[in-house]
């Protein structure tokens, strides 16, 4: 599957939970093996592409009297297995939904895996690291959500949804450190964690289903806000290790909040 490559890359690049989440989603659910010899190949040298494939390639071992292959289905199948059938189209019918089991279990243990390792190399990376990577993250992500669904609301040209959706305080602040920054990005690219707090609390109404989607998360909105805040406080230490560094806990909360955000994006996000 290439699970290891996927491993390896992340030593060097820093992008742990998140591609741990890739390899997981994309792991190739046609990856099929042979639960008795782990082949993933017939004896032509074709790939297993399917159930039934594997199905195939077991009966037509065990027939041919490979002891690997009989042993294992007379554990897994039943003692007269290997006897029972008269032709490799009946037993291969009756072993394919074993295959399809067998490989659920090893895509089951192989992503288990795949996450100790991540989680020890989560603890392997100075927090200063993972908490930059987390904030990247979260701006990203809640500055384009947030912009997107006011857009849906008010209207996608800047002059509507911006004015509309996005107090004046704010719209001024923005203007501000728009006009101080040499790239002078879209202004609403100067809005910060508070910035966002606010502009939802002050939108409560549009944003009002996401909240329904963060209830196993979180005890109330509040508790949303709050956390905004705090990863507000966090970035601040982020980009000034040199005043007050970033410790562990910085690092784990911005881990667990990253997850209540992606809740609270993805009960929309499909429909925007």
């Amino acid at each position: 599957m290439g699970c290891l490559f996927f491993i390896e890359i992340l030593r060097y690049q820093c992008y742990s939970s998140e591609v741990y989440k890739y390899v997981v989603v994309n792991m190739d659910i046609n990856d099929w093996r042979c639960p008795a010899c782990n082949t993933n190949v017939n004896s032509s040298g074709g790939i297993l592409c399917s159930s039934w494939a594997v199905a195939c390639h077991m009966a037509g071992k065990i027939r041919t009297g490979d002891h690997t292959h009989r042993r294992w289905a007379k554990t897994n199948i039943g003692e007269h297995t290997c006897e029972y059938y008269d032709s490799l189209n009946d037993l291969a019918n009756d072993l394919e939904q074993k295959m399809i089991e067998g490989n659920n279990i090893r895509m089951k243990a192989e992503q288990e895996r795949i996450q100790r390792l991540v989680e020890k190399m989560d603890e392997e990376e100075e927090p200063d690291i993972s908490s930059y990577r987390y904030i990247k993250r979260l701006e990203n992500e809640l500055h384009a959500f947030v912009s997107r669904v006011l857009q849906k609301a008010y209207g996608e040209d800047e002059r509507d949804w911006w004015c509309k959706g996005v107090p004046l305080k704010i719209r001024s602040n923005c203007a501000v450190r728009r006009e101080q920054d040499q790239a002078r990005d879209q202004i609403h690219k100067f809005t910060d964690f508070s910035d966002l707090k606010t502009i939802i609390g002050h939108n409560r109404s549009l944003f009002k289903p996401n909240f329904a989607y963060i209830n196993d998360y979180i005890d109330s909105p509040k508790d949303f806000y709050d956390n905004l805040e705090k990863s507000n406080m966090i970035r601040r230490k982020v980009m000034h290790t040199i005043r007050e560094p970033v410790i562990l806990e910085d690092a784990r909360f911005l881990g667990e909040f990253c997850e209540v955000v992606t809740a609270f994006i993805g009960s929309q996000s499909s429909e925007i």
